[in-house]
């Protein structure tokens, strides 16, 4: 209201609403367009502009208003302003890489971690969306580095650490895949598919020595949770997975045997 150089902005701002909200967005724009030659740098009106325009369904005139209404925010020094009409941007244009990116830096200035992470995974999935595997990986990359700050949930790095070992297999890097996965596996001990991966690719990379520490580590860390009888079933799956594989054949039998099912080991034992 201090910004505002006369009254007629107020009562030409309740005309706009008025006009808008009754449909009117043409009429409302020339009322708005009247109000600027009062206040000319009275940055709500011209955001009320903007949403005149994505109301009235043009959607490329309301994403240059709040672009506009972002950058004269920011030069003004009023950061959180800034921040939220770059969101509206992105949210109009969610694949304008550089609209996103703009957002990104603001909020890695104005020190909101948490919401530059989601804008990070948001802006993956564009790339990812473009079939551009490698721009994506190097946006969880940096995304990685900031969920590792202090007061980030662990969660949130695995979950982005799967990401990046997803992209690792779909581009066939599996030694780089087997890094991601041993960094998810330290984060989430308890991850049965991180797990089941690492075993696999190991074996596939034909480092049997490793996957079978692997294993012996997981079936120890199942034990020590008194959670061992889900170790058949992931045992199960390995076998169906490598059936000639004896040392893995060898540890279902002991799992059948340590549980009472005979039959059971005994079938595995005579396939041996």
């Amino acid at each position: 209201l201090i910004e505002a150089s006369s009254n007629k902005v107020i009562e030409s701002i309740s005309a706009i609403n008025q006009l808008a909200n009754n449909g009117y967005f043409h009429a409302a724009m020339e009322e708005a367009f009247y109000a600027l030659e009062y206040a000319p740098s009275y940055l709500p009106l011209h955001s009320i502009m903007g949403e005149i325009m994505q109301r009235g369904g043009n959607q490329q005139g309301a994403i240059e208003k709040y672009g506009s209404v972002a950058r004269l925010y920011s030069l003004r020094g009023d950061m959180q302003q800034s921040i939220n009409f770059s969101q509206k941007v992105v949210e109009l244009a969610p694949t304008d890489v550089a609209a996103r990116l703009r957002l990104i830096d603001q909020l890695i200035d104005f020190g909101q971690p948490d919401k530059t992470i989601d804008e990070y995974i948001h802006l993956a999935e564009v790339y990812k969306s473009l079939a551009e595997l490698a721009m994506a990986r190097k946006t969880y990359t940096a995304c990685l580095r900031i969920a590792q700050q202090e007061g980030v949930d662990r969660s949130v790095r695995v979950q982005i650490l799967k990401q990046m070992a997803d992209i690792d297999l779909q581009n066939l890097d599996w030694r780089q895949a087997l890094r991601v996965l041993d960094q998810i596996s330290t984060l989430q001990p308890d991850d049965k598919e991180t797990r089941f991966n690492l075993i696999q690719l190991n074996l596939r990379l034909e480092q049997e020595q490793q996957a079978l520490s692997e294993l012996d580590d997981y079936l120890v860390y199942l034990k020590s949770s008194n959670i061992e009888t889900k170790g058949i079933s992931f045992m199960e799956s390995l076998v169906n997975e490598f059936p000639g594989n004896i040392p893995i054949r060898r540890r279902l039998a002991d799992l059948f045997r340590n549980s009472g099912s005979a039959a059971e080991a005994v079938e595995q034992l005579d396939a041996i």
